[in-house]
């Protein structure tokens, strides 16, 4: 078993920008990136411009699995960001509303009343949120593991195509 999982560590033979270590694994060759702490500006806006094309891919990939479902987890991504927003002005009014009746003393019931139902709305709708979202993520979890197992079989099944073909001609 130790044979099979010998190492045999070499520099690639291609003139990369990014620095490759080549690792031998049984039958399997492995190249992996060493990773190295970039401090200039410029290199690390390299790999980001570098990294564009992968987010793109791996975005339509997943919005290709459910267009409903990824722009329902966009949603619930963005009321998470102004969530908090939302809340803190509503408390704003709620107190400002609070503060000109006690220093008036006379107190506006109905605006008292509109403020606090939409707070208790912007609460209730955050646990909505929540729960929607922990739903949403263990369906989406099943659904992108099926479909990606999917595509992977594909993917071997167009690259064993040309192999039946070349191997059919030997046996008919």
């Amino acid at each position: 078993m130790d044979s099979l999982l010998s190492e045999k560590t070499e520099k690639p033979k291609s003139d990369t920008p990014s620095d490759l270590e080549s690792l031998q694994l049984g039958a399997w060759n492995v190249l992996l990136e060493r990773r190295s702490v970039t401090s200039s500006l410029a290199a690390r806006w390299y790999q980001f411009l570098v990294a564009i094309p992968l987010f793109r891919r791996t975005f339509a990939d997943v919005y290709k699995m459910d267009p409903a479902m990824i722009r329902r987890v966009i949603a619930l991504k963005v009321w998470t960001g102004v969530e908090g927003a939302v809340t803190l002005h509503l408390s704003r009014n709620l107190l400002k509303l609070l503060e000109n009746g006690v220093k008036t003393g006379k107190f506006d019931a109905s605006s008292l009343l509109r403020a606090a139902l939409a707070k208790t709305m912007c609460s209730v709708i955050a646990s909505v949120a929540q729960l929607a979202s922990q739903s949403l993520r263990r369906d989406m979890m099943g659904y992108s593991y099926a479909y990606f197992v999917y595509m992977r079989m594909r993917a071997q099944v167009r690259m064993d195509i040309p192999t039946a073909a070349s191997t059919k001609r030997y046996f008919v």
